[in-house]
Protein backbone atom coordinates (compact mmCIF):
# COMPACT_ATOMS: atom_id res chain seq x y z
CA UNK A 1 0.00 0.00 0.00
CA UNK A 2 2.62 2.10 0.76
CA UNK A 3 4.74 1.50 -2.43
CA UNK A 4 1.26 2.30 -4.42
CA UNK A 5 1.13 5.69 -2.73
CA UNK A 6 4.64 6.38 -3.34
CA UNK A 7 4.62 5.57 -6.86
CA UNK A 8 1.78 7.70 -7.08
CA UNK A 9 3.14 10.94 -5.56
CA UNK A 10 6.27 9.97 -7.79
CA UNK A 11 3.62 10.37 -10.75
CA UNK A 12 2.03 13.25 -9.51
CA UNK A 13 5.67 15.38 -8.91
CA UNK A 14 6.57 13.78 -12.84
CA UNK A 15 5.37 17.17 -14.91
CA UNK A 16 6.62 19.35 -12.16
CA UNK A 17 10.21 17.64 -12.69
CA UNK A 18 10.29 18.12 -16.13
CA UNK A 19 8.61 22.04 -15.51
CA UNK A 20 11.47 22.64 -13.19
CA UNK A 21 14.38 21.50 -15.50
CA UNK A 22 13.01 23.01 -18.79
CA UNK A 23 12.69 26.30 -16.42
CA UNK A 24 16.48 25.77 -15.87
CA UNK A 25 16.97 25.11 -19.52
CA UNK A 26 15.81 28.48 -20.03
CA UNK A 27 17.48 30.54 -17.62
CA UNK A 28 20.74 29.32 -18.76
CA UNK A 29 19.78 30.05 -22.22
CA UNK A 30 18.64 33.66 -21.62
CA UNK A 31 21.81 34.10 -19.39
CA UNK A 32 24.21 32.85 -22.11
CA UNK A 33 22.35 35.32 -24.25
CA UNK A 34 22.58 38.00 -22.20
CA UNK A 35 26.20 37.00 -21.36
CA UNK A 36 27.34 36.98 -25.31
CA UNK A 37 25.55 40.14 -26.19
CA UNK A 38 27.44 41.96 -23.45
CA UNK A 39 30.43 40.50 -24.61
CA UNK A 40 30.00 41.81 -27.82
CA UNK A 41 29.43 45.33 -26.78
CA UNK A 42 31.87 45.15 -25.34
CA UNK A 43 34.31 44.14 -27.80
CA UNK A 44 36.75 46.03 -28.70
CA UNK A 45 36.71 48.04 -25.87
CA UNK A 46 37.15 51.35 -27.78
CA UNK A 47 34.05 51.22 -30.11
CA UNK A 48 32.06 50.46 -26.57
CA UNK A 49 30.51 54.79 -26.56
CA UNK A 50 29.66 53.88 -29.76
CA UNK A 51 27.90 51.39 -30.06
CA UNK A 52 26.26 51.93 -26.88
CA UNK A 53 25.17 55.23 -28.33
CA UNK A 54 24.10 53.63 -32.06
CA UNK A 55 22.09 50.18 -29.92
CA UNK A 56 20.00 52.98 -27.68
CA UNK A 57 19.70 55.03 -30.55
CA UNK A 58 18.38 51.58 -32.41
CA UNK A 59 16.44 50.07 -29.94
CA UNK A 60 14.87 53.84 -28.80
CA UNK A 61 13.64 54.04 -32.52
CA UNK A 62 12.13 50.35 -32.82
CA UNK A 63 10.39 50.88 -29.38
CA UNK A 64 8.72 54.29 -30.98
CA UNK A 65 8.25 52.49 -34.19
CA UNK A 66 6.46 49.63 -32.81
CA UNK A 67 4.29 52.15 -30.57
CA UNK A 68 3.39 53.86 -33.43
CA UNK A 69 2.13 51.15 -34.72
CA UNK A 70 0.19 49.86 -32.04
CA UNK A 71 -1.51 52.89 -31.47
CA UNK A 72 -2.70 53.13 -35.37
CA UNK A 73 -4.09 49.49 -34.87
CA UNK A 74 -6.21 50.44 -32.21
CA UNK A 75 -7.18 53.44 -33.69
CA UNK A 76 -7.96 51.64 -36.44
CA UNK A 77 -9.91 49.30 -33.86
CA UNK A 78 -11.75 51.51 -32.26
CA UNK A 79 -13.08 52.97 -35.60
CA UNK A 80 -14.33 48.92 -36.62
CA UNK A 81 -15.99 48.70 -33.31
CA UNK A 82 -17.89 52.04 -33.12
CA UNK A 83 -19.47 51.13 -36.78
CA UNK A 84 -20.09 47.56 -36.03
CA UNK A 85 -23.53 48.08 -34.58
CA UNK A 86 -25.75 50.91 -33.49
CA UNK A 87 -25.42 50.50 -30.20
CA UNK A 88 -21.32 50.18 -30.22
CA UNK A 89 -21.97 53.65 -32.07
CA UNK A 90 -23.43 55.03 -29.12
CA UNK A 91 -21.08 53.98 -26.26
CA UNK A 92 -18.18 55.32 -28.78
CA UNK A 93 -20.28 58.65 -28.94
CA UNK A 94 -20.98 59.04 -25.12
CA UNK A 95 -16.83 57.64 -24.54
CA UNK A 96 -15.44 60.36 -26.97
CA UNK A 97 -17.51 63.40 -25.38
CA UNK A 98 -16.47 62.15 -21.99
CA UNK A 99 -13.03 62.79 -23.41
CA UNK A 100 -13.09 66.04 -24.39
CA UNK A 101 -15.23 67.23 -21.97
CA UNK A 102 -12.24 66.33 -19.07
CA UNK A 103 -10.01 67.53 -21.89
CA UNK A 104 -11.55 71.17 -21.72
CA UNK A 105 -12.24 71.39 -17.52
CA UNK A 106 -8.48 70.71 -17.24
CA UNK A 107 -7.50 73.24 -19.94
CA UNK A 108 -10.31 75.31 -17.96
CA UNK A 109 -8.78 74.38 -14.58
CA UNK A 110 -4.64 75.30 -15.86
CA UNK A 111 -6.26 78.67 -17.33
CA UNK A 112 -7.83 79.63 -14.02
CA UNK A 113 -4.76 78.54 -12.11
CA UNK A 114 -2.24 80.91 -14.53
CA UNK A 115 -4.87 83.68 -14.19
CA UNK A 116 -4.88 83.67 -10.63
CA UNK A 117 -1.73 82.52 -9.37
CA UNK A 118 0.78 83.36 -12.13
CA UNK A 119 2.68 81.38 -15.20
CA UNK A 120 3.25 77.71 -15.04
CA UNK A 121 7.01 78.83 -13.74
CA UNK A 122 5.92 79.18 -10.58
CA UNK A 123 4.24 75.57 -9.74
CA UNK A 124 8.04 74.07 -10.79
CA UNK A 125 9.88 76.24 -8.99
CA UNK A 126 12.92 74.48 -7.79
CA UNK A 127 13.66 73.27 -4.02
CA UNK A 128 16.23 76.04 -3.67
CA UNK A 129 13.78 78.94 -4.30
CA UNK A 130 13.19 79.59 -0.77
CA UNK A 131 17.18 79.31 0.29
CA UNK A 132 17.94 82.14 -2.54
CA UNK A 133 14.84 84.24 -1.19
CA UNK A 134 15.78 84.53 2.76
CA UNK A 135 19.35 85.48 1.58
CA UNK A 136 18.32 88.51 -0.70
CA UNK A 137 16.25 89.52 2.24
CA UNK A 138 18.32 92.02 4.23
CA UNK A 139 17.87 94.45 7.42
CA UNK A 140 18.32 97.93 7.10
CA UNK A 141 18.64 100.09 9.89
CA UNK A 142 18.26 104.28 9.66
CA UNK A 143 18.10 107.25 12.23
CA UNK A 144 15.24 106.81 13.83
CA UNK A 145 13.21 103.37 12.27
CA UNK A 146 14.34 99.91 10.24
CA UNK A 147 13.14 98.14 7.70
CA UNK A 148 13.41 94.65 6.14
CA UNK A 149 14.18 95.16 2.40
CA UNK A 150 15.90 92.93 -0.90
CA UNK A 151 18.30 92.87 -3.27
CA UNK A 152 17.03 94.12 -6.93
CA UNK A 153 20.12 93.51 -8.23
CA UNK A 154 24.22 92.74 -7.73
CA UNK A 155 24.53 96.33 -5.97
CA UNK A 156 21.83 98.11 -5.13
CA UNK A 157 19.00 97.44 -2.38
CA UNK A 158 14.95 98.44 -2.59
CA UNK A 159 13.91 100.24 0.70
CA UNK A 160 11.15 102.55 1.79
CA UNK A 161 12.47 106.04 1.90
CA UNK A 162 11.20 106.67 5.12
CA UNK A 163 13.67 103.98 6.86
CA UNK A 164 16.39 106.10 5.88
CA UNK A 165 15.10 109.49 6.42
CA UNK A 166 17.29 111.85 8.20
CA UNK A 167 19.77 109.15 8.55
CA UNK A 168 23.75 110.20 6.33
CA UNK A 169 25.28 106.80 7.03
CA UNK A 170 22.23 103.62 7.32
CA UNK A 171 23.55 100.33 7.94
CA UNK A 172 22.43 97.06 5.67
CA UNK A 173 22.80 94.16 7.30
CA UNK A 174 23.18 90.51 6.15
CA UNK A 175 21.47 87.11 7.08
CA UNK A 176 25.12 86.09 7.97
CA UNK A 177 25.21 89.51 10.57
CA UNK A 178 27.86 91.45 8.64
CA UNK A 179 26.97 94.66 7.15
CA UNK A 180 27.81 97.27 4.57
CA UNK A 181 27.03 100.68 4.31
CA UNK A 182 25.59 102.33 0.93
CA UNK A 183 27.53 104.61 -0.74
CA UNK A 184 24.03 106.49 -2.77
CA UNK A 185 21.14 106.93 -2.24
CA UNK A 186 18.20 109.64 -3.39
CA UNK A 187 17.70 112.60 -1.95
CA UNK A 188 13.79 112.40 -1.54
CA UNK A 189 11.49 109.19 -2.97
CA UNK A 190 8.94 107.23 -1.47
CA UNK A 191 10.69 104.05 -2.64
CA UNK A 192 14.80 104.60 -2.43
CA UNK A 193 17.99 102.31 -4.41
CA UNK A 194 20.55 102.03 -2.11
CA UNK A 195 23.79 101.89 -4.16
CA UNK A 196 26.53 99.87 -2.93
CA UNK A 197 30.47 99.85 -3.34
CA UNK A 198 30.58 96.33 -4.19
CA UNK A 199 28.76 93.76 -6.08
CA UNK A 200 26.53 91.09 -3.93
CA UNK A 201 25.41 88.78 -6.62
CA UNK A 202 25.03 85.93 -4.31
CA UNK A 203 22.45 87.95 -2.32
CA UNK A 204 20.08 87.87 -4.86
CA UNK A 205 17.20 85.96 -5.21
CA UNK A 206 16.95 86.17 -9.40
Amino acid sequence: MLSLASFFVYLLLLPFRAIYRLIKKLKWKITKRFVTYIDRLLSPLYLFPLKLLTYSAYYFLRLSIRTGLELIKMIIDAVKFSFRSYRNFIKSFLLFSLIIYVAASLFVIVDYLRTHYGYYGKFLCSFGTQENLKKSVVRIVGGYSEGTDFFISDNQVLTNFHVIADEPSPKIIFPDGSFITPTKSPEDAVLAFLYLSQSQKDERWF
